[in-house]
């Protein structure tokens, strides 16, 4: 029998004790409640509140199943055959198991709900834990009543006074006289229901509900409001901080609860600060792993992305990569646009118009800054590898097909890889192309003066092969006049002396190219004749030196610097590195 009665308890699927919650609304011996669970079975231990008093009849609970059927009403025994009457105050919780013809020495069998026997055996039947520690008051507190500690560490009445979170609530349970203000008949947790009326003055609440000590908190000290006591939550933020005090029995009475977490309405809810502290710590963390997975691109890879497009075609503009995006990496798209006034938004799309990468809503039709994140992907059989073309980035209209009188114009683009945009910039490789048609455009200018010079020399000046011929022509007029003669040798001087002069307007003209700039095997070196701070395009980098020696190099779309002094502030993108005036370095936001 006694390995059956084992067996069949083990057995039990709703063995572990649940909380049930008396549901009866007045004094009675007819307990009731509502339980989780479907069937009652032998062994099925529970936790019982008891929301109002029992009367002196005899015990019995009904509770209603999780199928809405009833237990109907079932005898409660306080231990062995002796039923419960008034044994259980009112707001404990009480252990019960439920036994079936369970044999009962001398008695016979009995079936029914018994009670874990955790009272004492005299008077007090509730739990209450004392505070034990010597404690002195400021003045006379009467029995039954709320203490709270000042900031000098003595209990006082719960009152308006600001008291020291950082100590405990007291139930005083032996009255502080002027002739005996220290006592140790103090209490943590008081288990049976007493006036919360005697402490405040006046006070009520709702009964069955939570009541807490309403007031503001500064550092460790607290400052009840007026009213002091609510069981009312606030369903705003109100400002205030709510201490758990304990529960109602009825519209006065209540349990003290043994500990006292403290409450505020906070982002959309009613929430334990504790609670609050987690959120914030959740908050805090995710922020930070949302800066540190923050990617911030910078390298615009869109080529003549600051040449402006403008169409009334669907096709807005088409622009080339200095390389394919890569398919399953994130990218930030930015762009100037001014719209035509029926469009709505733009798409951005790739694979020659066969894949949409991202949707960018317009908001009005003045020129606007858009931006849009979005994962590299290409249509299946267009991509950059299927043709070099399929890479390119193709802004549309949306919606497409309407007929368009007035042109959208796209004033600058920018495609960067990461999550956030950043300002404009324009590729690298537009720089480098225009570094080098400025440097073609020079190259040309000294070509074409350079032959200027020799045409004019040839045009204007004999060749020294022809003064034979003068010297011929010189002979031939010795035979004249001296008048002639005299005119002769005249012209002759003249003619060295145009020649000697436009040799040296020549060489003025190339002296000024080479005192700036100069040309070797290693390329080009740009900055005046003397000075130590040059600049040099070679193969592979555009390079700064000083004395000549490489201090600072653009190479692979980036700058390398040996040293790098910033003397006030240093903007990355939309944060910016800044000295304060105590010495401290900010990273400051300047989004």
């Amino acid at each position: 029998m006694i390995a059956q009665a084992h067996f069949t308890i083990v057995d039990l699927s709703d063995a572990v004790a649940e909380v049930i919650v008396g549901t009866q609304t007045a004094a009675t011996n007819a307990w009731t409640g509502d339980a989780s669970f479907s069937e009652l079975r032998d062994g099925q231990t529970i936790l019982y509140w008891l929301p109002f008093a029992g009367t002196s009849s005899s015990a019995t609970l009904n509770l209603t199943l999780a199928d809405g059927s009833e237990t109907g009403a079932i005898p409660v025994f306080i231990n062995g055959t002796t039923r419960c009457t008034t044994h259980v105050a009112v707001g404990n919780v009480t252990q019960m198991t439920y036994r079936v013809n369970t044999p009962i020495a001398g008695a016979g069998s009995y079936t029914g709900w018994w009670i874990t026997r955790n009272q004492d055996t005299t008077t007090n039947y509730y739990d209450r834990i004392n505070y034990k520690a010597s404690v002195t008051a400021v003045g006379a507190i009467a029995a039954g009543r709320l203490g709270v500690f000042n900031s000098a560490g003595k209990l006082m009445l719960l009152s308006t006074t600001p008291f020291d979170v950082t100590k405990p609530i007291l139930y005083v349970g032996t009255k502080y006289t002027a002739s005996a203000l220290t006592q140790t008949n103090n209490y943590i947790s008081w288990g049976t229901a007493f006036s919360l009326a005697s402490t405040v003055s006046g006070f009520s609440g709702t009964a069955g509900a939570t009541v807490y000590i309403k007031g503001t908190l500064n550092g460790s000290m607290f400052t009840p409001a007026a009213g002091v006591l609510t069981t009312t939550v606030p369903t705003t933020e109100d400002g205030y901080t709510y201490i758990l005090l304990g529960l109602m029995s009825t519209t006065v009475n209540a349990v003290l609860a043994p500990e006292h977490p403290m409450f505020r309405y906070y982002n959309g809810g009613f929430k334990a600060i504790s609670q609050i502290a987690y959120e914030a710590l959740v908050a805090a963390d995710e922020a930070q792993e949302a800066i540190e997975n923050l990617e911030i691109g910078g390298r615009n890879y869109v080529l003549g992305s600051g040449l402006e497009n403008s169409s009334t075609e669907d096709l807005v503009a088409r622009y080339a990569l200095s390389e394919p995006m890569t398919a399953g990496e994130e990218y930030a798209l930015s762009l100037s646009i001014t719209p035509e006034s029926s469009l709505t938004a733009v798409t951005v799309r790739v694979s020659d118009g066969g894949k949409t990468l991202a949707t960018i809503n317009l908001t009005g039709t003045a020129r606007q800054t858009l931006e849009a994140t979005f994962t590299a992907s290409y249509a299946a059989d267009a991509t950059p590898d299927d043709d070099p073309d399929n890479a390119d980035i193709l802004i549309y209209r949306q919606p497409t097909g309407a007929a368009f009188t007035d042109p959208t114009i796209i004033h600058w683009i920018k495609l960067e890889k990461g999550n956030r945009a950043t300002d404009y910039s324009a590729a690298p490789e537009d720089a480098e192309e225009a570094l080098e048609l400025k440097l073609a455009s020079v190259r040309a200018q000294i070509s074409t003066e350079a032959d200027g010079i020799r045409s004019e020399v040839q045009a204007n000046y004999a060749l020294a092969s022809d003064m034979s011929q003068v010297r011929t022509q010189v002979g031939t007029l010795a035979e004249q006049t001296e008048n002639n003669y005299t005119w002769a040798v005249t012209r002759i001087n003249q003619m060295q002396q145009d020649m000697e002069t436009a040799q040296e307007a020549t060489e003025e003209q190339l002296a000024v190219f080479r005192t700036y700039m100069s040309f070797d095997e290693e390329g080009l070196v740009i900055g005046k004749t003397g000075n130590p701070f040059t600049f040099r395009v070679v193969n592979d980098r555009l390079a700064f030196y000083m004395n000549d020696t490489e201090v600072a190099y653009l190479s692979n779309n980036k700058l390398y610097v040996t040293q790098a002094e910033i003397l006030s502030k240093l903007i990355i993108g939309k944060f910016a590195f800044e000295p304060q005036t105590n010495g401290n370095l900010s990273l400051i936001y300047n989004g």
